[in-house]
């Protein structure tokens, strides 16, 4: 088996000196749908993070805006069923530590946009935000996965050595 040249880099991404001033590690990448970046802990320490990639969570949203679009003249509880399913696909896959922000921010445009084509539905009569926060039951998940076994730190053999004298290097 070989790599392809194109497809294949190595980037350096060893963990930054703990006296490094500034709060950004030296590069992120993008991986199954995730963006890994380093990030300081509220301690001060460095630890691997990931957030849900910037391209994924717009395709998410724009696939929330078109379905809900397509099933506006269903009915309410059926709408709320597969609001939910989709949902908790999309946090069974990205529910990891770290990830929240972006988890409420899908939750906040599925919001909007079932609110936005529920009141298009009718003629007569729009739906109010009152009426709609009592109508929705959609709500975070916990968080299903992690990156680290401890809470707040990775450990320290969380990294690999490579054979270039230990400088981290990641294979994408």
């Amino acid at each position: 088996m070989t790599l392809h040249p194109d497809k294949t880099r190595l980037l350096p991404f060893q963990r930054p000196e703990q006296e490094q001033q500034d709060g950004k590690g030296p590069a992120t990448f993008d991986f199954l749908g995730f963006t890994l970046y380093w990030r300081r802990t509220r301690r001060g320490r460095w630890r691997l993070a990931c957030k849900t990639r910037r391209a994924r969570l717009g395709r998410a949203i724009r696939a929330v805006y078109a379905w809900c679009r397509s099933q506006r003249h269903e009915e309410v509880k059926a709408q709320h069923a597969g609001l939910r399913s989709r949902l908790q696909g999309h946090y069974n896959y990205f529910g990891v530590n770290g990830n929240l922000k972006s988890l409420a921010c899908l939750l906040w445009q599925v919001r909007r946009a079932w609110h936005k084509w529920l009141s298009r539905c009718s003629q007569r009569t729009r739906w109010t935000w009152e009426r709609f926060q009592d109508l929705l039951r959609i709500s975070l998940s916990r968080i299903l996965g992690s990156l680290c076994k401890s809470g707040d730190e990775c450990p320290r053999d969380v990294t690999t050595e490579e054979p270039d004298g230990g400088n981290l290097l990641v294979r994408i």
